[in-house]
Protein backbone atom coordinates (compact mmCIF):
# COMPACT_ATOMS: atom_id res chain seq x y z
CA UNK A 1 0.00 0.00 0.00
CA UNK A 2 1.51 3.70 -1.06
CA UNK A 3 1.75 5.95 1.75
CA UNK A 4 -1.10 7.54 3.78
CA UNK A 5 -1.12 11.28 3.55
CA UNK A 6 -1.85 13.44 6.77
CA UNK A 7 -5.04 15.16 5.57
CA UNK A 8 -7.73 17.55 6.49
CA UNK A 9 -11.29 17.25 6.44
CA UNK A 10 -12.68 20.81 5.31
CA UNK A 11 -16.29 20.79 5.21
CA UNK A 12 -18.32 17.08 4.00
CA UNK A 13 -20.11 19.58 1.75
CA UNK A 14 -17.81 20.57 -0.29
CA UNK A 15 -15.55 17.68 0.13
CA UNK A 16 -12.24 19.26 -0.29
CA UNK A 17 -8.94 17.47 1.21
CA UNK A 18 -5.70 19.77 1.71
CA UNK A 19 -2.45 16.99 2.48
CA UNK A 20 0.25 18.11 4.44
CA UNK A 21 2.36 18.27 1.54
CA UNK A 22 2.20 21.54 -0.04
CA UNK A 23 1.57 22.39 -4.28
CA UNK A 24 -1.03 23.99 -6.80
CA UNK A 25 -2.56 21.19 -8.01
CA UNK A 26 -5.24 18.91 -7.22
CA UNK A 27 -7.55 15.54 -8.03
CA UNK A 28 -11.21 15.85 -9.11
CA UNK A 29 -13.38 12.79 -9.38
CA UNK A 30 -15.84 13.41 -12.11
CA UNK A 31 -17.70 10.51 -12.41
CA UNK A 32 -17.42 6.82 -11.31
CA UNK A 33 -19.39 3.58 -12.56
CA UNK A 34 -17.60 1.63 -9.76
CA UNK A 35 -18.16 3.10 -6.30
CA UNK A 36 -17.03 0.73 -4.40
CA UNK A 37 -13.78 -0.04 -6.18
CA UNK A 38 -13.24 4.32 -6.09
CA UNK A 39 -13.77 4.02 -2.67
CA UNK A 40 -11.04 1.90 -1.98
CA UNK A 41 -9.01 3.90 -3.93
CA UNK A 42 -9.62 6.73 -2.32
CA UNK A 43 -9.05 5.20 1.17
CA UNK A 44 -5.83 3.21 -0.21
CA UNK A 45 -4.73 6.93 -0.89
CA UNK A 46 -5.25 9.16 1.90
CA UNK A 47 -6.93 6.52 4.67
CA UNK A 48 -10.10 8.41 4.97
CA UNK A 49 -12.78 6.49 6.88
CA UNK A 50 -15.21 3.79 5.95
CA UNK A 51 -18.41 6.05 5.85
CA UNK A 52 -16.72 9.25 5.20
CA UNK A 53 -15.65 7.65 1.96
CA UNK A 54 -18.48 6.88 0.65
CA UNK A 55 -19.78 10.23 1.29
CA UNK A 56 -16.83 11.51 -0.77
CA UNK A 57 -18.03 9.73 -3.63
CA UNK A 58 -21.25 9.81 -3.48
CA UNK A 59 -20.89 13.50 -3.80
CA UNK A 60 -19.08 13.39 -7.63
CA UNK A 61 -18.32 15.35 -9.08
CA UNK A 62 -15.99 17.02 -6.48
CA UNK A 63 -12.54 17.68 -5.69
CA UNK A 64 -10.09 14.60 -3.58
CA UNK A 65 -7.52 16.34 -2.87
CA UNK A 66 -6.41 20.49 -3.24
CA UNK A 67 -3.12 22.03 -2.91
CA UNK A 68 -0.82 19.01 -3.47
CA UNK A 69 2.34 18.22 -5.96
CA UNK A 70 1.62 16.98 -9.38
CA UNK A 71 3.05 13.82 -9.04
CA UNK A 72 0.95 13.42 -5.79
CA UNK A 73 -2.74 14.39 -7.90
CA UNK A 74 -1.78 12.64 -10.73
CA UNK A 75 -1.25 9.21 -8.80
CA UNK A 76 -4.28 9.29 -6.90
CA UNK A 77 -6.14 10.70 -10.32
CA UNK A 78 -4.72 7.33 -12.03
CA UNK A 79 -5.79 5.33 -9.61
CA UNK A 80 -9.25 6.02 -9.59
CA UNK A 81 -9.55 6.02 -13.39
CA UNK A 82 -7.94 2.29 -12.66
CA UNK A 83 -11.12 1.49 -10.61
CA UNK A 84 -13.49 2.52 -12.90
CA UNK A 85 -13.92 6.74 -12.58
CA UNK A 86 -13.07 9.38 -14.36
CA UNK A 87 -10.93 11.65 -12.77
CA UNK A 88 -8.68 14.53 -13.60
CA UNK A 89 -5.68 16.97 -12.18
CA UNK A 90 -6.48 20.19 -11.94
CA UNK A 91 -4.08 23.19 -11.60
CA UNK A 92 -5.99 24.66 -8.60
CA UNK A 93 -4.52 27.90 -9.70
CA UNK A 94 -6.02 28.40 -13.09
CA UNK A 95 -8.30 25.78 -12.94
CA UNK A 96 -7.00 23.92 -16.16
CA UNK A 97 -7.55 20.26 -16.46
CA UNK A 98 -4.58 18.19 -17.49
CA UNK A 99 -5.27 14.98 -19.69
CA UNK A 100 -4.41 11.79 -18.37
CA UNK A 101 -1.90 9.72 -20.49
CA UNK A 102 -4.55 7.13 -21.76
CA UNK A 103 -6.76 9.76 -23.06
CA UNK A 104 -6.82 10.91 -26.86
CA UNK A 105 -3.64 13.18 -27.77
CA UNK A 106 -4.44 16.78 -27.78
CA UNK A 107 -5.90 17.93 -31.66
CA UNK A 108 -5.72 21.50 -32.21
CA UNK A 109 -7.25 21.10 -36.33
CA UNK A 110 -10.79 20.26 -37.16
CA UNK A 111 -11.63 18.07 -39.79
CA UNK A 112 -11.02 20.10 -42.90
CA UNK A 113 -7.31 21.33 -41.16
CA UNK A 114 -8.89 24.72 -39.09
CA UNK A 115 -6.70 25.63 -36.26
CA UNK A 116 -7.79 26.33 -32.69
CA UNK A 117 -4.37 25.74 -31.08
CA UNK A 118 -1.62 27.30 -28.78
CA UNK A 119 0.32 30.33 -29.37
CA UNK A 120 3.59 30.00 -30.34
CA UNK A 121 4.90 31.94 -27.33
CA UNK A 122 2.84 29.31 -25.13
CA UNK A 123 4.15 26.07 -26.70
CA UNK A 124 7.60 27.46 -26.81
CA UNK A 125 7.51 28.36 -23.32
CA UNK A 126 6.23 24.62 -22.50
CA UNK A 127 2.96 25.37 -21.22
CA UNK A 128 4.42 28.19 -18.50
CA UNK A 129 3.02 31.11 -20.21
CA UNK A 130 1.57 33.81 -17.63
CA UNK A 131 -1.94 33.53 -18.63
CA UNK A 132 -3.84 29.81 -19.03
CA UNK A 133 -6.89 31.01 -21.25
CA UNK A 134 -8.00 28.42 -24.17
CA UNK A 135 -6.47 31.73 -26.65
CA UNK A 136 -2.97 30.71 -25.32
CA UNK A 137 -3.10 27.20 -24.52
CA UNK A 138 -5.50 25.75 -26.99
CA UNK A 139 -7.42 23.95 -24.68
CA UNK A 140 -11.49 24.31 -24.36
CA UNK A 141 -12.52 21.39 -22.08
CA UNK A 142 -16.64 21.29 -21.41
CA UNK A 143 -17.92 21.39 -17.90
CA UNK A 144 -20.40 19.50 -18.81
CA UNK A 145 -17.88 16.73 -19.34
CA UNK A 146 -15.76 17.53 -16.01
CA UNK A 147 -18.41 18.57 -13.68
CA UNK A 148 -21.31 16.11 -15.01
CA UNK A 149 -19.69 13.55 -16.57
CA UNK A 150 -21.27 14.24 -19.99
CA UNK A 151 -19.59 12.33 -22.99
CA UNK A 152 -18.11 13.68 -26.27
CA UNK A 153 -21.08 11.90 -27.52
CA UNK A 154 -23.56 13.01 -25.31
CA UNK A 155 -22.57 16.52 -25.95
CA UNK A 156 -22.42 16.50 -29.66
CA UNK A 157 -26.04 15.23 -29.73
CA UNK A 158 -26.66 18.07 -27.32
CA UNK A 159 -24.95 20.62 -30.12
CA UNK A 160 -26.82 18.34 -33.14
CA UNK A 161 -30.25 19.12 -31.46
CA UNK A 162 -30.05 22.70 -30.66
CA UNK A 163 -28.79 23.39 -34.05
CA UNK A 164 -31.88 21.37 -35.67
CA UNK A 165 -34.10 22.83 -33.19
CA UNK A 166 -33.60 26.74 -34.10
CA UNK A 167 -32.21 26.43 -37.66
CA UNK A 168 -34.04 23.46 -39.27
CA UNK A 169 -37.10 22.78 -36.96
CA UNK A 170 -40.53 23.35 -37.85
CA UNK A 171 -42.18 26.85 -37.48
CA UNK A 172 -42.84 26.83 -34.20
CA UNK A 173 -39.46 26.26 -33.18
CA UNK A 174 -36.97 27.76 -35.86
CA UNK A 175 -35.66 31.25 -35.89
CA UNK A 176 -33.57 30.79 -39.41
CA UNK A 177 -35.85 31.42 -42.52
CA UNK A 178 -33.52 30.24 -45.60
CA UNK A 179 -34.43 32.48 -48.61
CA UNK A 180 -32.62 30.34 -51.72
CA UNK A 181 -29.05 32.68 -52.49
CA UNK A 182 -30.36 34.67 -48.69
CA UNK A 183 -31.38 33.98 -45.58
CA UNK A 184 -32.23 35.50 -41.78
CA UNK A 185 -33.11 35.08 -38.81
CA UNK A 186 -36.14 36.08 -37.21
CA UNK A 187 -37.41 38.07 -34.00
CA UNK A 188 -40.69 36.01 -34.30
CA UNK A 189 -42.99 38.47 -31.56
CA UNK A 190 -41.34 41.70 -32.90
CA UNK A 191 -41.80 40.15 -36.93
CA UNK A 192 -38.51 41.47 -37.66
CA UNK A 193 -35.03 41.13 -38.54
CA UNK A 194 -32.33 42.20 -36.62
CA UNK A 195 -28.76 42.68 -36.54
CA UNK A 196 -28.07 41.35 -33.41
CA UNK A 197 -29.69 37.54 -34.40
CA UNK A 198 -28.34 38.12 -37.79
CA UNK A 199 -25.26 38.25 -36.63
CA UNK A 200 -25.56 35.59 -33.44
CA UNK A 201 -26.87 33.22 -36.17
CA UNK A 202 -23.36 33.91 -38.07
CA UNK A 203 -21.52 32.85 -34.98
CA UNK A 204 -23.62 30.19 -34.15
CA UNK A 205 -22.53 28.60 -38.18
CA UNK A 206 -19.22 29.06 -37.99
CA UNK A 207 -18.50 27.58 -34.59
CA UNK A 208 -20.60 24.96 -35.61
CA UNK A 209 -18.95 24.66 -39.20
CA UNK A 210 -22.31 25.55 -41.50
CA UNK A 211 -20.61 27.41 -44.13
CA UNK A 212 -23.57 27.52 -46.73
CA UNK A 213 -25.96 28.92 -43.57
CA UNK A 214 -23.13 31.60 -42.90
CA UNK A 215 -22.87 32.25 -46.45
CA UNK A 216 -26.77 32.91 -46.43
CA UNK A 217 -27.26 35.04 -43.72
CA UNK A 218 -23.79 37.25 -44.39
CA UNK A 219 -25.55 37.74 -48.46
CA UNK A 220 -28.92 39.03 -46.35
CA UNK A 221 -26.64 41.17 -44.15
CA UNK A 222 -24.32 43.11 -46.47
CA UNK A 223 -27.95 43.77 -48.88
CA UNK A 224 -30.17 44.50 -46.31
CA UNK A 225 -28.36 45.60 -43.22
CA UNK A 226 -24.79 46.96 -44.52
CA UNK A 227 -24.49 50.86 -44.95
CA UNK A 228 -21.77 51.30 -47.95
CA UNK A 229 -21.41 55.19 -47.71
CA UNK A 230 -23.61 58.27 -45.91
CA UNK A 231 -23.41 59.09 -42.12
CA UNK A 232 -23.87 55.39 -41.03
CA UNK A 233 -21.15 54.02 -43.50
CA UNK A 234 -19.71 50.91 -42.82
CA UNK A 235 -22.40 50.18 -39.59
CA UNK A 236 -25.54 48.10 -39.88
CA UNK A 237 -28.55 48.76 -39.74
CA UNK A 238 -30.10 47.29 -36.59
CA UNK A 239 -33.91 46.63 -38.20
CA UNK A 240 -35.43 45.66 -41.36
CA UNK A 241 -38.79 43.72 -42.17
CA UNK A 242 -38.58 40.28 -43.52
CA UNK A 243 -38.22 41.68 -47.36
CA UNK A 244 -35.10 43.70 -46.27
CA UNK A 245 -36.54 47.10 -46.08
CA UNK A 246 -38.07 49.86 -43.80
CA UNK A 247 -37.13 49.31 -39.91
CA UNK A 248 -34.08 52.07 -38.07
CA UNK A 249 -30.62 52.43 -40.28
CA UNK A 250 -29.07 53.34 -37.13
CA UNK A 251 -26.82 50.67 -35.19
CA UNK A 252 -26.89 48.38 -32.30
CA UNK A 253 -23.44 47.92 -31.35
CA UNK A 254 -24.01 44.53 -30.17
CA UNK A 255 -24.49 43.46 -33.76
CA UNK A 256 -21.52 45.35 -35.18
CA UNK A 257 -19.43 43.37 -32.51
CA UNK A 258 -20.72 39.53 -32.93
CA UNK A 259 -20.82 40.49 -37.00
CA UNK A 260 -16.93 41.53 -36.77
CA UNK A 261 -16.03 38.40 -34.58
CA UNK A 262 -17.94 36.01 -36.34
CA UNK A 263 -16.34 37.10 -40.08
CA UNK A 264 -12.70 36.56 -38.49
CA UNK A 265 -13.44 33.26 -37.25
CA UNK A 266 -14.90 32.37 -40.66
CA UNK A 267 -11.87 34.40 -42.78
CA UNK A 268 -9.29 31.83 -40.62
CA UNK A 269 -11.96 28.52 -40.84
CA UNK A 270 -12.80 28.18 -43.71
CA UNK A 271 -9.53 30.11 -45.76
CA UNK A 272 -11.76 32.65 -47.40
CA UNK A 273 -9.96 35.89 -47.60
CA UNK A 274 -13.51 37.58 -48.69
CA UNK A 275 -14.81 37.25 -45.17
CA UNK A 276 -11.20 39.09 -43.66
CA UNK A 277 -11.68 41.81 -45.90
CA UNK A 278 -14.99 42.28 -44.90
CA UNK A 279 -14.13 42.13 -41.54
CA UNK A 280 -10.88 44.34 -41.86
CA UNK A 281 -13.29 47.42 -43.19
CA UNK A 282 -15.83 47.37 -40.17
CA UNK A 283 -13.14 47.18 -37.97
CA UNK A 284 -11.52 50.33 -39.88
CA UNK A 285 -14.81 52.18 -39.82
CA UNK A 286 -15.48 51.45 -36.30
CA UNK A 287 -13.48 54.14 -35.51
CA UNK A 288 -12.58 56.17 -38.62
CA UNK A 289 -16.12 56.94 -40.07
CA UNK A 290 -16.06 60.97 -39.72
CA UNK A 291 -19.16 61.61 -38.38
CA UNK A 292 -19.56 58.62 -35.25
CA UNK A 293 -17.40 56.27 -33.52
CA UNK A 294 -18.41 52.77 -32.23
CA UNK A 295 -16.17 53.31 -29.10
CA UNK A 296 -16.81 56.79 -27.37
CA UNK A 297 -12.85 58.16 -28.02
CA UNK A 298 -12.54 59.85 -24.41
CA UNK A 299 -13.43 56.67 -22.29
CA UNK A 300 -12.63 53.80 -25.22
CA UNK A 301 -15.81 51.92 -23.94
CA UNK A 302 -18.15 50.81 -26.68
CA UNK A 303 -21.07 53.38 -26.94
CA UNK A 304 -25.21 53.13 -26.76
CA UNK A 305 -25.07 53.79 -30.05
CA UNK A 306 -22.51 56.26 -31.51
CA UNK A 307 -24.47 59.90 -31.98
CA UNK A 308 -26.20 62.20 -30.45
CA UNK A 309 -26.30 61.66 -26.65
CA UNK A 310 -26.23 58.28 -27.09
CA UNK A 311 -22.56 58.20 -27.58
CA UNK A 312 -22.39 59.90 -23.97
CA UNK A 313 -23.51 56.61 -22.16
CA UNK A 314 -23.02 52.50 -22.39
CA UNK A 315 -24.79 49.40 -22.36
CA UNK A 316 -22.92 47.24 -20.27
CA UNK A 317 -24.03 43.65 -22.42
CA UNK A 318 -22.53 45.22 -24.92
CA UNK A 319 -18.87 44.63 -23.34
CA UNK A 320 -17.19 41.89 -24.83
CA UNK A 321 -13.84 41.98 -23.59
CA UNK A 322 -12.77 38.84 -25.47
CA UNK A 323 -13.93 39.82 -28.51
CA UNK A 324 -11.82 43.35 -28.47
CA UNK A 325 -9.01 41.61 -27.09
CA UNK A 326 -8.85 40.02 -30.86
CA UNK A 327 -9.36 42.82 -32.48
CA UNK A 328 -6.35 44.25 -31.18
CA UNK A 329 -4.51 41.41 -32.36
CA UNK A 330 -6.18 41.06 -35.75
CA UNK A 331 -7.22 44.14 -37.00
CA UNK A 332 -4.33 45.76 -39.32
CA UNK A 333 -5.95 49.51 -38.43
CA UNK A 334 -5.96 51.05 -35.05
CA UNK A 335 -4.32 48.62 -33.44
CA UNK A 336 -3.34 50.56 -30.31
CA UNK A 337 -7.78 51.85 -29.72
CA UNK A 338 -8.73 48.61 -29.92
CA UNK A 339 -6.18 47.42 -27.17
CA UNK A 340 -6.76 50.42 -24.97
CA UNK A 341 -10.50 49.72 -25.41
CA UNK A 342 -9.91 46.08 -24.59
CA UNK A 343 -8.56 46.72 -21.09
CA UNK A 344 -11.45 49.62 -20.28
CA UNK A 345 -14.31 47.32 -21.66
CA UNK A 346 -13.08 44.65 -18.78
CA UNK A 347 -12.75 47.85 -16.87
CA UNK A 348 -16.50 49.05 -17.92
CA UNK A 349 -18.24 45.42 -16.89
CA UNK A 350 -16.12 45.11 -13.40
CA UNK A 351 -17.68 48.58 -12.27
CA UNK A 352 -21.18 47.90 -13.76
CA UNK A 353 -21.32 45.00 -10.91
CA UNK A 354 -23.22 45.80 -8.34
CA UNK A 355 -20.86 45.37 -5.38
CA UNK A 356 -23.62 43.77 -3.29
CA UNK A 357 -26.25 41.85 -5.87
CA UNK A 358 -23.46 41.38 -8.76
CA UNK A 359 -25.82 42.71 -11.05
CA UNK A 360 -25.84 45.04 -13.97
CA UNK A 361 -27.79 47.50 -15.21
CA UNK A 362 -29.34 47.76 -18.98
CA UNK A 363 -27.42 50.83 -19.32
CA UNK A 364 -24.82 52.51 -17.64
CA UNK A 365 -22.49 55.71 -17.32
CA UNK A 366 -18.89 55.21 -18.17
CA UNK A 367 -18.20 54.56 -14.32
CA UNK A 368 -20.46 51.77 -14.37
CA UNK A 369 -23.05 53.72 -12.50
CA UNK A 370 -26.81 52.89 -13.91
CA UNK A 371 -28.28 55.60 -16.57
CA UNK A 372 -31.34 56.92 -17.18
CA UNK A 373 -33.34 57.61 -20.31
CA UNK A 374 -36.43 59.18 -21.03
CA UNK A 375 -37.80 56.31 -23.51
CA UNK A 376 -37.01 53.42 -21.56
CA UNK A 377 -38.11 53.33 -17.97
CA UNK A 378 -36.25 50.20 -16.86
CA UNK A 379 -32.77 51.37 -18.32
CA UNK A 380 -31.17 51.37 -14.52
CA UNK A 381 -32.62 48.01 -13.82
CA UNK A 382 -31.20 44.20 -14.43
CA UNK A 383 -33.66 43.32 -17.57
CA UNK A 384 -33.36 41.55 -20.67
CA UNK A 385 -30.05 43.14 -21.64
CA UNK A 386 -28.19 43.06 -18.79
CA UNK A 387 -28.17 39.06 -18.57
CA UNK A 388 -25.75 38.83 -21.01
CA UNK A 389 -23.05 40.29 -18.98
CA UNK A 390 -22.64 36.67 -17.20
CA UNK A 391 -21.65 35.30 -20.45
CA UNK A 392 -19.68 38.37 -21.16
CA UNK A 393 -17.33 37.73 -18.89
CA UNK A 394 -17.14 34.28 -18.19
CA UNK A 395 -16.46 33.83 -21.65
CA UNK A 396 -13.31 35.99 -21.35
CA UNK A 397 -12.02 34.73 -18.14
CA UNK A 398 -11.68 31.19 -20.17
CA UNK A 399 -10.92 32.73 -23.54
CA UNK A 400 -8.31 34.76 -21.84
CA UNK A 401 -7.77 34.51 -18.06
CA UNK A 402 -6.04 38.37 -18.03
CA UNK A 403 -9.21 39.84 -15.66
CA UNK A 404 -9.28 37.18 -13.70
CA UNK A 405 -9.04 38.49 -10.10
CA UNK A 406 -11.91 40.33 -10.85
CA UNK A 407 -14.10 37.87 -13.29
CA UNK A 408 -14.05 35.73 -10.07
CA UNK A 409 -15.50 38.61 -7.71
CA UNK A 410 -18.09 39.01 -10.24
CA UNK A 411 -19.48 35.49 -10.68
CA UNK A 412 -18.87 35.02 -6.71
CA UNK A 413 -21.44 38.19 -6.16
CA UNK A 414 -23.71 37.04 -8.89
CA UNK A 415 -24.01 33.45 -8.54
CA UNK A 416 -24.56 33.74 -4.75
CA UNK A 417 -27.33 36.13 -5.02
CA UNK A 418 -29.39 33.79 -7.29
CA UNK A 419 -28.74 31.15 -4.99
CA UNK A 420 -30.39 33.35 -2.40
CA UNK A 421 -32.77 34.18 -4.85
CA UNK A 422 -33.19 30.35 -5.98
CA UNK A 423 -33.33 30.87 -8.97
CA UNK A 424 -36.92 31.87 -8.90
CA UNK A 425 -36.97 35.61 -10.78
CA UNK A 426 -35.82 37.10 -13.87
CA UNK A 427 -35.82 41.27 -13.57
CA UNK A 428 -34.14 43.20 -10.70
CA UNK A 429 -33.40 46.72 -9.45
CA UNK A 430 -29.34 47.18 -9.60
CA UNK A 431 -29.16 46.29 -6.38
CA UNK A 432 -31.54 43.18 -6.42
CA UNK A 433 -34.50 44.74 -4.80
CA UNK A 434 -37.96 44.51 -6.51
CA UNK A 435 -37.74 40.79 -7.96
CA UNK A 436 -40.21 40.36 -10.79
CA UNK A 437 -40.59 37.24 -13.67
CA UNK A 438 -39.70 33.84 -13.67
CA UNK A 439 -35.82 32.98 -14.28
CA UNK A 440 -35.02 32.58 -17.83
CA UNK A 441 -33.81 30.38 -20.28
CA UNK A 442 -31.50 32.98 -21.22
CA UNK A 443 -30.13 33.43 -17.59
CA UNK A 444 -29.86 29.71 -17.11
CA UNK A 445 -27.42 29.60 -19.79
CA UNK A 446 -25.58 32.81 -19.23
CA UNK A 447 -25.06 32.29 -15.50
CA UNK A 448 -23.59 29.10 -16.28
CA UNK A 449 -21.17 30.41 -18.40
CA UNK A 450 -20.04 32.85 -15.48
CA UNK A 451 -19.32 29.59 -13.51
CA UNK A 452 -16.36 29.36 -15.30
CA UNK A 453 -14.69 32.04 -13.05
CA UNK A 454 -16.01 29.74 -10.13
CA UNK A 455 -14.04 26.69 -11.08
CA UNK A 456 -10.88 27.41 -8.74
CA UNK A 457 -12.75 28.46 -5.77
CA UNK A 458 -13.43 26.16 -2.76
CA UNK A 459 -16.61 25.82 -1.87
CA UNK A 460 -18.49 26.78 -5.09
CA UNK A 461 -18.46 23.41 -6.79
CA UNK A 462 -22.56 22.69 -5.78
CA UNK A 463 -23.73 25.67 -6.79
CA UNK A 464 -21.45 25.37 -9.99
CA UNK A 465 -23.33 22.15 -10.77
CA UNK A 466 -26.05 23.05 -10.32
CA UNK A 467 -26.13 26.01 -12.91
CA UNK A 468 -24.67 23.67 -15.44
CA UNK A 469 -27.73 21.52 -14.73
CA UNK A 470 -29.85 23.88 -15.54
CA UNK A 471 -28.63 25.02 -18.59
CA UNK A 472 -28.19 21.15 -19.62
CA UNK A 473 -31.78 20.54 -18.89
CA UNK A 474 -33.54 23.63 -20.13
CA UNK A 475 -36.32 22.83 -22.65
CA UNK A 476 -35.20 24.67 -26.04
CA UNK A 477 -38.19 27.19 -26.23
CA UNK A 478 -40.82 27.39 -29.31
CA UNK A 479 -43.43 30.27 -30.02
CA UNK A 480 -43.77 33.57 -30.04
CA UNK A 481 -40.69 34.87 -27.79
CA UNK A 482 -38.52 31.58 -28.56
CA UNK A 483 -36.21 34.10 -30.65
CA UNK A 484 -33.84 36.13 -27.67
CA UNK A 485 -33.42 34.06 -24.56
CA UNK A 486 -32.93 30.73 -26.90
CA UNK A 487 -30.30 32.00 -28.83
CA UNK A 488 -29.09 33.39 -26.12
CA UNK A 489 -28.87 30.11 -24.68
CA UNK A 490 -27.39 28.78 -27.84
CA UNK A 491 -24.63 30.94 -27.53
CA UNK A 492 -23.96 30.27 -23.83
CA UNK A 493 -24.18 26.37 -24.52
CA UNK A 494 -21.21 26.55 -27.16
CA UNK A 495 -19.15 28.17 -24.47
CA UNK A 496 -20.36 25.27 -21.99
CA UNK A 497 -19.83 22.61 -24.62
CA UNK A 498 -16.46 23.19 -25.72
CA UNK A 499 -17.81 24.41 -29.12
CA UNK A 500 -16.85 27.81 -29.15
CA UNK A 501 -13.31 27.80 -30.09
CA UNK A 502 -10.96 31.11 -31.36
CA UNK A 503 -10.42 29.83 -34.97
CA UNK A 504 -6.51 31.39 -36.23
CA UNK A 505 -4.97 32.24 -39.38
CA UNK A 506 -1.77 29.19 -38.93
CA UNK A 507 0.35 31.45 -41.20
CA UNK A 508 0.00 34.38 -38.58
CA UNK A 509 0.14 32.73 -35.40
CA UNK A 510 1.86 29.81 -36.40
CA UNK A 511 4.42 31.61 -37.67
CA UNK A 512 4.40 29.48 -41.50
CA UNK A 513 2.06 28.03 -43.61
CA UNK A 514 0.70 24.69 -43.27
CA UNK A 515 -1.17 24.78 -46.77
CA UNK A 516 1.76 23.15 -48.49
CA UNK A 517 0.11 22.51 -51.43
CA UNK A 518 -1.59 25.46 -51.79
CA UNK A 519 -5.12 24.32 -51.89
CA UNK A 520 -7.26 26.42 -49.41
CA UNK A 521 -6.85 23.01 -46.80
CA UNK A 522 -4.63 21.44 -44.33
CA UNK A 523 -4.98 17.28 -44.78
CA UNK A 524 -2.62 14.79 -44.82
CA UNK A 525 -1.11 15.24 -48.24
CA UNK A 526 0.03 18.31 -46.37
CA UNK A 527 1.19 16.44 -43.43
CA UNK A 528 3.10 14.24 -45.51
CA UNK A 529 5.35 16.60 -47.85
CA UNK A 530 5.94 18.69 -44.53
CA UNK A 531 7.54 16.00 -43.03
CA UNK A 532 9.51 15.16 -45.59
CA UNK A 533 10.89 18.64 -45.88
CA UNK A 534 11.99 18.18 -42.10
CA UNK A 535 13.66 14.96 -42.89
CA UNK A 536 15.44 16.39 -45.82
CA UNK A 537 16.87 18.81 -43.36
CA UNK A 538 18.15 15.57 -41.56
CA UNK A 539 15.68 15.88 -38.44
CA UNK A 540 14.79 12.32 -38.51
CA UNK A 541 11.35 12.61 -38.35
CA UNK A 542 8.86 9.69 -39.12
CA UNK A 543 5.54 10.52 -40.53
CA UNK A 544 3.25 8.73 -37.91
CA UNK A 545 4.28 11.33 -35.22
CA UNK A 546 1.81 10.00 -33.08
CA UNK A 547 2.38 6.45 -33.61
CA UNK A 548 -0.89 5.24 -34.20
CA UNK A 549 -0.08 3.77 -37.15
CA UNK A 550 -2.17 6.11 -39.65
CA UNK A 551 -1.63 10.34 -40.81
CA UNK A 552 -4.51 12.24 -39.97
CA UNK A 553 -4.87 15.79 -38.19
CA UNK A 554 -3.16 14.51 -34.76
CA UNK A 555 -0.06 14.22 -36.75
CA UNK A 556 -0.57 17.36 -38.21
CA UNK A 557 -0.90 18.86 -34.40
CA UNK A 558 2.54 16.70 -33.90
CA UNK A 559 4.32 18.47 -36.87
CA UNK A 560 3.43 22.22 -35.56
CA UNK A 561 4.85 21.53 -32.41
CA UNK A 562 7.73 20.16 -33.43
CA UNK A 563 8.60 22.59 -35.60
CA UNK A 564 8.54 25.34 -33.17
CA UNK A 565 10.54 23.19 -31.28
CA UNK A 566 12.93 23.80 -33.31
CA UNK A 567 13.04 27.32 -34.38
Amino acid sequence: MRQKFVFTLIALLTTTMVWATSGNYGTRLVSTTNKPLTAKAVRDHIGLALIDTKKLVDKAPCYVLQNVTFEEAEALANALNDAGATARVVDMKTGRYFKQPSEEKSCYFDVNGAYFGPEEEYLKGAGSYQYQGAYFTGDYPSPFKTYLGKTDEEIQAKLDQMWNHYFKGDNNSKVYFDKGTEAYIKDINNNDVRSEGMSYGMMICVQTNHKEEFDKLWAWAKNHMWHKGGGWDGYFAWQRSENGSGGDDNCAPDGEMYFMMSLLFAANRWNDSSYMEDAQLILEKMWENPQRSLFNPQHYVITFQPQGSERDFSDPSYDLPAFVDLFSRWSTTNKDKWATAASNTRTHLYRSSNTTSGLFPDYSNYDGTPHSVSYNLNATKYMYDAMRCAMNFGMDYYLFGVDDERQTVMAKRLIDFFEADNYTHARFNWDGSNPSESYTLGEKGCNAVACYALMDVPGYDEKIQRNLQMAWNADLMTGQYRYYDGLVHYLSMLHLCGAFKIWKNMSEDIGWNYDVHKDNKVNVADVVDEVNRIKNNNYGVEYDFVGDGKLDSKDADAVVKYILKKK
